[in-house]
């Protein structure tokens, strides 16, 4: 939902897309009775999103700004900024060192120390932590935070 309201908040704080929404909006509408205005008015009041000064509105883009901010991410440090919210692989670091660093913990979570599990057990584990299990099995691997055996019966935690 948040990805859907953040370009629409972003769009009624830029000037000239708030000014190209409006033209749009008023071609082929026919004009509103006096009340049907004033009900439309009092509303856009009521919302924060305009003052009225007389018969003048001004657009106010703090409302706007103020729901971008709160929506805002907070940063995320350490290893974790590669992960999405709910804990599943968003990217790979591009540093050699970090990745190694990034593979051994989702290895760790996949894997105890000393357990061997089978290729399918394994794939099924790493589904929970990534959309592409199989590429990050094969990561373990490549970077060799785990091992397997010749024809990949079985895979464990690397030793470290």
């Amino acid at each position: 939902m948040t990805d859907l309201v953040r370009p629409l908040l972003a769009a009624l704080i830029n000037d000239d897309l708030r000014l190209v929404l409006a033209e749009a909006l008023a071609e082929g509408l026919e004009p509103l009775s006096p009340a049907k205005r004033a009900r439309a008015r009092q509303k856009l009041i009521d919302t924060g999103v305009v003052t009225a000064d007389g018969d003048a509105l001004t657009f106010d883009p703090g409302q706007a700004r103020e729901a971008l901010q709160a929506m805002a991410r907070p940063r995320r440090e350490g290893l974790d900024r590669f992960l999405t919210d709910t804990g599943r692989v968003d990217r790979y670091p591009s540093d050699h060192e970090t990745r190694v660093e990034f593979l051994t913990m989702l290895a760790k979570r996949a894997l105890q120390p000393g357990e061997r599990m089978t290729e399918p057990v394994l794939t099924v584990r790493l589904e929970g932590l990534a959309d592409d299990a199989v590429l990050l099995r094969r990561h373990l691997i490549d970077y060799g935070v785990a091992e397997r055996t010749p024809g990949g019966e079985e895979y464990w935690l690397a030793e470290a």
